[in-house]
């Protein structure tokens, strides 16, 4: 890429690429023990997989996008992401998780705030921002003492549940803004911790309120 694009390598047992006349090369698949990184300024992102197909602009001058296939591990900083596949966006900073494998897990999202399970998320790396969606279950992690989340990042919960210990939320849909700490749970929602529970069609959690 260009001055100050981040660094990506990516190494794997084997490589094909394909090109058109007048075009160059328009997509590279990597097989077997897929590892991809991406490091610069503020960027620290590593991925393993399976399979790992590309599409390439013109030139070779920038990776389009990144489908990454079987048994998807992707770590950006604190956010740890896996699934059966993962569509990364590289411009808008994106990731697709769908599918679901023989013996695997649904799609999870997890980081200091949060881990959610749904059969499709999708999330954007920066905040970061979760859409989830379908059979959508999460755990929202109480405040670590002396640990790196300061105050502006702490989920508030309401007062009736105790603030030091998780709270498990299940719904249809998940809207999560992690720059703001807000969790917005659609469809047949229910949040409980303990014995402590509620129900409701919609439930928002406001971490700065």
């Amino acid at each position: 890429g260009g001055t100050g694009a981040p660094a990506r390598t990516i190494r794997s047992a084997t490589m094909d690429a394909q090109g058109e006349p007048g075009r160059g090369l328009t997509r590279a698949q990597f097989i077997g023990r897929v590892e991809y990184r991406e490091r610069g300024s503020g960027v620290d992102r590593v991925a393993t997989a399976g399979t790992l197909d590309m599409t390439l602009k013109p030139g070779m001058a920038a990776i389009g996008d990144a489908t990454f296939a079987r048994a998807v591990h992707f770590v950006d900083g604190t956010l740890t992401a896996v699934s059966s596949n993962a569509r990364y966006d590289l411009e808008k900073g994106t990731l697709e998780l769908t599918g679901s494998e023989a013996g695997a897990l649904a799609p999870r999202v997890v980081n200091e705030q949060i881990a959610v399970d749904a059969t499709r998320i999708d999330v954007g790396l920066v905040g970061p921002t979760l859409n989830a969606a379908g059979s959508v279950k999460s755990v929202m992690r109480p405040a670590k003492k002396g640990g790196r989340t300061d105050s502006t990042g702490d989920t508030r919960l309401p007062s009736m549940f105790r603030p030091d210990e998780p709270v498990n939320v299940t719904a249809a849909a998940l809207e999560y803004d992690g720059s703001v700490s807000k969790a917005t749970y659609n469809g047949g929602a229910q949040l409980w911790q303990g014995e402590r529970s509620i129900k409701a069609a919609l439930i928002v959690i406001d971490g700065r309120s």
